[in-house]
């Protein structure tokens, strides 16, 4: 069942993310803008999970419209290798490797706003 929610009024998405492996992990986490809802929450980061470990990460959306409304998309995946730095330069973004998937509930219901 899809989440529901009201038009203009907070959702608040959590999703776990938990490492199975004897080594820890270094991934990227990327929260892909949707049409339909603003988002707060970091929309990108480095997630470090020791092995065995379980991370929760959190967000919240407002939806903008109402009806069946995409949710932002989250991805992880490992970072992708890149280029060494220049000395002195900016650190370059991280970018996801071809492995990332997509994590969390596709889409909403969202509902015209609740009577008062």
């Amino acid at each position: 069942m899809a989440p529901r929610g009201f038009f203009g009024v907070p959702m608040y998405v959590s999703v776990s993310i938990r490492n199975e492996s004897s080594s820890s992990e270094e991934l990227l986490t990327v929260l892909e803008p949707a049409d339909g809802v603003m988002f707060s929450g970091r929309r990108l980061g480095i997630l470090q999970l020791l092995p065995h470990e379980e991370q929760t990460l959190r967000f919240s959306v407002v939806p903008t419209q109402v009806g069946r409304v995409a949710l932002p998309m989250l991805r992880i995946g490992p970072i992708a290798p890149r280029a060494p730095a220049i000395e002195g330069a900016p650190a370059p973004t991280p970018v996801l490797g071809a492995n990332a998937v997509p994590v969390g509930p596709l889409f909403a219901f969202v509902q015209p706003e609740p009577l008062r």
